[in-house]
């Protein structure tokens, strides 16, 4: 049995999106067979973490938690927020998930103000150049993923001679870990059961988007759709299942509010198109297994082809068709599965096609429940986990602690507004180069002395 330290970039609760609900089931799973601590900004007391402990992200004592563990995982910011991850001893595993970068680039394009925009992606893509400098082990999503953040190793450093010659399928330094499905079968009889919901009238036949409206998913392609059947299919209802984010700390996306104003201005609002506030993690299978198809649909952009949707995730899992835009790594899976129908990215008329055509084939949803079924199989979250198993059952460090960091000077060069352009750090990395860590010191203390006999400031 080996003791991980998880840190969750998100709060854990009741209500929770796709980040801290793979933290949440991956302690779950991962405490069955090992000793596991997940931290996070906030959790609420009582939620069930399975065999796993808790803690703070806040926690004075996190520091000599990571000390005591085989293996520290982490994600997104928590580089920057938790400074001794960098001096920790303990093999830090990052978790890439979330292809942030990307994102980013999408929220950015309603962003008016050139250098907030410059300053705001810079920003982003200097987490993640710290994370890959940092970490002993990456895990991304999926292969084209994975080739992606391989790049940026190869780009950084990280991929050298030696690493290649012990391992030319470099898995080693990176593999793969999905969000997976939970192996505990769907459950519809607890929570906020939908039958009062204006969506779940009788005889209706609901088309439900299973979480939030962000800025690089299409969401007014279905409403348009949905607007246009109302004469012919009344009974035909959209519900988005979660709009703004339900942590607090994270803005409200200008999707949302465009998809709601696109439902207002085409008379469908509260009437054949739904927004629900944010559904409790524990409640959503309700809502899954009582609606006829999941929607997951994105535009044509860099985001979608390096995704891993969690929606998806909970549509395996509840066995519920679903019609997706074929362009991000879980959607093309299902599809060539048979667990999904894929239509091209915002193309109305493929859609409006799609629906129909699965809403009144029973044999075609049958036929889609059954390899949603398979497929869940193939991504329990026992299965995803082996990867991330096998290194914390032999741990080892990839990036030497006690050697400067590399090729990172030529950062500052193209991006001049991150921490990475720094005469102070340039000097120090030159100092570690040429000098080692005992020069470095010498120099401090030399500095310090200076400038107490100069009568400087405490």
């Amino acid at each position: 049995m080996s003791r991980v330290l998880l840190l969750c970039p998100d709060r854990l609760g009741t209500h929770m999106a796709g980040t801290a609900a793979r933290f949440l089931e991956m302690a779950r799973d991962l405490s069955r067979r090992h000793e596991v601590i997940l931290a996070s900004p906030a959790v609420v007391p009582g939620l069930d973490l399975g065999g796993a402990g808790a803690a703070s992200l806040e926690d004075p004592g996190l520091a000599d938690v990571a000390d005591r563990s085989d293996a520290v995982l982490a994600q997104g910011y928590i580089l920057r927020k938790l400074s001794w991850l960098g001096r920790c001893e303990t093999p830090l595993v990052v978790d890439l998930y979330d292809p942030a970068p990307l994102e980013n680039l999408e929220l950015l394009r309603t962003e008016e103000n050139e250098q907030r925009r410059q300053e705001q992606h810079e920003t982003c893509l200097g987490f993640f150049i710290e994370q890959l400098l940092f970490g002993d082990f990456f895990l991304a999503c999926h292969d084209r993923a994975r080739d992606f953040w391989l790049g940026m190793l190869v780009a950084l450093g990280r991929v050298t001679p030696d690493v290649h010659r012990q391992d030319p399928a470099l898995r080693n330094l990176i593999d793969l870990l999905p969000t997976g499905v939970p192996q505990e079968p769907p459950r519809n009889d607890h929570g906020a059961a939908p039958q009062g919901h204006p969506a779940f009238n009788e005889g209706s036949r609901v088309l439900l988007w299973g979480g939030g409206i962000w800025d690089w998913l299409d969401a007014e392609t279905p409403i348009r759709v949905v607007a246009r059947l109302g004469e012919e299919r009344p009974e035909v209802q959209l519900l988005f299942l979660g709009t703004d984010h339900p942590n607090p700390d994270v803005p409200s996306m200008s999707a949302a509010a465009r998809a709601r104003d696109l439902a207002r201005d085409l008379g469908v609002l509260d009437r054949s198109v739904h927004f629900s506030a944010w559904t409790a993690y524990e409640d959503r299978q309700a809502f899954l297994t009582r609606s006829d198809l999941g929607l997951s649909l994105a535009g044509d952009h860099l985001e979608a082809r390096f995704a891993w949707r969690s929606r998806l995730v909970d549509y395996l899992q509840c066995r519920l068709p679903a019609i997706v835009t074929d362009n991000d790594g879980l959607g093309e899976m299902m599809v060539a599965e048979g667990a999904a129908l894929g239509v091209p990215p915002g193309d109305e008329a493929a859609l409006r096609k799609a629906v129909l055509s699965m809403l009144d084939d029973e044999s075609r949803i049958s036929e889609m429940k059954q390899q949603s079924s398979k497929l869940a199989e193939k991504l329990s979250w026992r299965k995803v986990l082996e990867p991330l198993e096998r290194f914390i059952s032999a741990p080892r460090i990839t990036r030497p602690r006690d050697q400067p960091m590399r090729y990172v000077d030529y950062l500052k060069d193209f991006l001049p507004h991150s921490r990475f352009h720094s005469k102070t750090l340039s000097r120090v990395r030159r100092v570690l180069d040429e000098e080692g860590p005992g020069g470095l010191v010498d120099r401090l203390v030399s500095r310090i002395g200076t400038r107490d006999r100069d009568g400087a400031p405490d």
